[in-house]
């Protein structure tokens, strides 16, 4: 009896022994077959459906597979516009990590992006630009995002805005784009109609960007509490972009501003303040050979800028507040006018965030005044 259950107990210990040894190895086939088809099949047919697509084609020069971790590495990715009369791509990235993880049963995903730049280019005809992609890509994306995207982490991002047509060329860099977004997954409530966190920071011509808010990404129409702030801008390194849109330049002076916008429901609410801090146009030993007509502007707004700017503070600052459709929104010129002055006689305006914004302000028909304080 007890020589049978022995071997009775021998044999089914053998049998799950093979069993899980036939798993492992079937496993690790796969793994391997995955491994090998990912790189050497997979890519080659991803570039294929890229370059069919509108406008733009796309590259990806290597993907991998880790295996242990559950997660893809894409690396070199490039989109061009195809017509070949644009001379940057519209699109580099060197480095991107989708890291694949269960929570409560459902598959999501942690992204992470690394050095990646984007050219936004206007031409004077449609295909001499490149500002947006076509609609087919906005498709595909969506397609392919079939995991819920928990966080978003990108880092070491240039942007490009450029001109080629004009004179001088423009090129307005915003370069250290870092950008954190977490909990795109979470579904809002009443409790919590903004359930994404957002920030970015980044550096733009000698000046730092921050933005810092909430949103909710799985609105279609846009829905978001957002602060922005722009410290020191130097105005001289865009004098391309002045020239080009205003006939002047600048010899000195920096540009910062602060803004707080909500949006909800398709109506929009908030407010941005710039403030200029000690600007002079007219510079006599290397504008003097200048045209009569720009020499005669300049000196004209430095005239202005004299009479309107706060001497304390040597600044010249107004506000607009912004109300209504988000697509159309209402900015009171007459009011931000009279912040111009409010700045230069009675109180001097403060390039920061006023906190006087909130997505249940939306809608509502309570605005701003110049100081911050709600009117009614």
């Amino acid at each position: 009896m007890e020589q049978n259950h022995t071997q009775k107990t021998t044999g089914g210990f053998s049998v799950m022994l093979t069993f899980l040894l036939k798993t492992a190895f079937a496993l690790l086939c796969i793994i391997t077959f995955a491994y090998i088809l990912v790189p050497y099949v997979v890519r080659p047919w991803i570039n294929k459906k890229l370059k069919k697509m509108p406008d733009f084609g796309g590259t990806i020069k290597k993907i991998k597979l880790h295996v242990f971790d559950a997660s893809i590495e894409v690396q070199g990715l490039t989109l061009i516009k195809q017509n070949g009369r644009i001379p940057v791509a519209f699109f580099t990235l060197d480095k991107l990590h989708l890291a694949i993880r269960v929570y409560k049963r459902r598959l999501l995903a942690d992204i992470s992006v690394h050095s990646f730049s984007v050219n936004l280019v206007n031409g004077m005809e449609e295909e001499d630009s490149q500002l947006n992609l076509d609609k087919a890509w906005l498709e595909m994306a969506r397609k392919m995002m079939f995991l819920n995207i928990n966080r978003l982490d990108i880092e070491n991002g240039v942007t490009h805005f450029r001109t080629y047509y004009t004179e001088p060329k423009i090129d307005v860099l915003m370069d250290n784009i870092k950008v954190v977004v977490k909990d795109l997954n979470v579904r809002s409530s009443a409790l919590d109609p903004l359930p994404a966190d957002i920030s970015l920071t980044a550096h733009i011509h000698g000046g730092n960007l921050s933005l810092e808010g909430t949103m909710n990404p799985r609105n279609p129409v846009p829905t978001f509490d957002l602060n922005a702030e722009l410290h020191d801008l130097r105005l001289e390194e865009i004098n391309d972009v002045l020239l080009f849109f205003a006939g002047i330049d600048v010899s000195r002076g920096t540009l910062s501003f602060s803004s707080e916008l909500a949006a909800k429901d398709r109506q929009i609410k908030g407010y941005v303040k710039p403030v200029v801090k000690d600007l002079k146009m007219f510079n006599w030993k290397s504008d003097r050979r200048d045209s009569f007509k720009k020499i005669v502007k300049e000196l004209f707004i430095d005239g202005l800028v004299g009479i309107f700017k706060n001497r304390k503070s040597d600044q010249l600052a107004t506000k607009l507040n912004i109300d209504g459709e988000i697509t159309d929104p209402n900015i009171n010129i007459w009011a931000a006018v009279g912040c111009i002055i409010c700045n230069a006689f009675v109180e001097s305006l403060l390039p920061q965030i006023e906190g006087s914004i909130s997505i249940n302000d939306v809608g509502g028909s309570a605005g701003t005044s110049c100081l911050g304080k709600k009117e009614d």
